[in-house]
């Protein structure tokens, strides 16, 4: 059956994204006291009684007085983002939790949002936050709040947790009353876990674009201010009946350029995304060169063993690209060599030109990821690599290759008892094997490691 979404919209700074986490019982939301924080859809499971439902986190509509604050009118077309978010997040949901500061109560843009879900027709709750004592629970009971027509309000407190047991015990009653249409799953997709994939890479090179792209619909703002994008956001799609998890994440700087505060915060939650990832779409710009700080993610990358494919993002922008193609992948394989067992695709996210090719590279790279050789193999493999390398007999001979662990794949030497042997096998002979694994059994887009033992 397909799990009801139920989506938090309110204004800014009402609470919402820490509801959202006290209900889900995880700090996965941004929590900060400037608004505007959450910009992006949130989504998370959460669990009650034994119903399981989706929940949606939204951002409050966005509205700077002040044109002073507005720079090349970046803050007004965020604006217009953020509010496409809300609505898609309305259209979207089965059920409405309509979120007021109990402490302020109600202001002319509560009214003005309780018009537009009104018009919705979806079921909705009228939720009162930071009710943190039975002094302020008492307000609830002001016949104000009746005028909306959503019912009796439900007073609650994110920070304490008072109030939220009732609130989870109202929704899983609506979502009971709801008419369940069924959903066809196949047995082998239920089966399947998801192939986890973060999008990551510089601010403003244009991953919220690409993962709308992969997505076809809106799921991400899109921005051109840098940092648009504040908390890793987590999408499950299914491409060709099998499932992928993608995760966007905020763009990375380098550390003397991150700002205190919740800047700073998004790149953790970035890095932590990657570590929680399969494997990594790392984003370039095809109109850029590549820097320092891409060398060193893609480094830091390829030492989390994630399977990496490089998406140089922007071709559109490209005049003739086509037939500046190689000089590119020239380009890209000399500027970053720690990488040159990585895919590299070029696309625009605007034109959408060659997205749908990222999905067949992903599932190649995951094949990769979890290939296994047999030990018979091996063996004939390692003894015709010391013939065609001219590796010392006396030292090489009695050693056997072994592969050990999959995502990534890591092989063992096994050298007999001398130490001396195992001092004498150079880092230099490991990369002429792994030169020769790759070759049989290709292994593109994943790191292998091989060890000494």
């Amino acid at each position: 059956m397909p799990l009801k979404k139920v989506a938090l919209i309110g204004r800014v700074n009402v609470g919402k994204s820490t509801l959202f986490n006290c209900l889900i019982e995880q700090p996965k939301a941004l929590v900060s006291s400037l608004p505007g924080t959450t910009r992006d859809r949130n989504y998370a499971h959460c669990w009650w009684r034994g119903e399981e439902f989706i929940l949606v986190d939204t951002a409050g509509p966005i509205k700077t007085k002040n044109k002073k604050q507005k720079i090349k009118n970046f803050t007004e077309s965020l604006e217009v983002a953020v509010r496409r978010q809300i609505e898609l997040a309305i259209s979207e949901a089965d059920l409405i939790l309509f979120i007021l500061d109990i402490k302020a109560g109600i202001l002319p843009v509560d009214q003005e949002i309780a018009r537009s879900i009104r018009k919705s027709g979806k079921p909705i709750i009228l939720v009162l936050n930071q009710a943190d004592n039975q002094k302020l629970r008492k307000l609830a009971d002001d016949p104000d709040y009746l005028k909306f027509g959503f019912g009796q309000p439900m007073p609650v407190s994110a920070i304490n947790g008072s109030g939220t047991g009732d609130l989870l015990d109202e929704i899983v009653k609506k979502i009971g009353q709801f008419k369940k249409t069924e959903q066809i799953v196949s047995s082998e997709r239920l089966e399947l876990s998801p192939a986890k994939v973060a999008i990551i890479g510089r601010p403003n090179v244009g991953k919220s674009s690409l993962l709308n792209a992969l997505l076809g619909e809106e799921r991400v703002v899109v921005s051109s201010v840098p940092h648009t994008t504040r908390e890793p956001i987590d999408t499950l799609i299914y491409h060709q009946d099998r499932p992928i998890l993608l995760i966007d994440t905020a763009g990375i700087r380098r550390r003397a350029k991150i700002r205190n505060g919740i800047e700073q915060i998004g790149v953790k939650k970035s890095l932590v995304a990657a570590k929680r990832s399969d494997l990594i779409l790392f984003i370039l710009e095809a109109t850029n060169l590549v820097s320092h700080q891409d060398k060193a993610l893609v480094d830091l990358v390829i030492k989390s063993g994630r399977g990496l494919i490089l998406v140089a993002n922007k071709i559109d922008l490209v005049e003739n690209f086509e037939s500046k193609n190689f000089k590119f992948i020239e380009y890209y394989q000399n500027n970053l060599p720690m990488a040159w067992w990585a895919p590299i695709i070029f696309v625009s996210a605007k034109t959408k030109e060659n997205i749908k090719k990222i999905f067949d590279l992903i599932w190649a790279v995951r094949e990769n990821q979890q290939r296994e050789i047999e030990s018979e193999e091996l063996k004939n493999f390692i003894e015709s690599v010391v013939i065609k390398n001219n590796f010392a007999k006396s030292i090489w001979q009695g050693v056997k290759l072994i592969q050990i662990e999959i995502k990534p794949p890591k092989f063992l030497l096994k050298v007999p008892k001398i130490v001396l042997k195992k001092k004498q096998i150079h880092q230099a002979q490991l990369n002429i094997i792994e030169k020769e694994i790759r070759k049989i059994w290709h292994f593109e887009g994943t790191p292998l490691i091989i060890k000494t033992l």
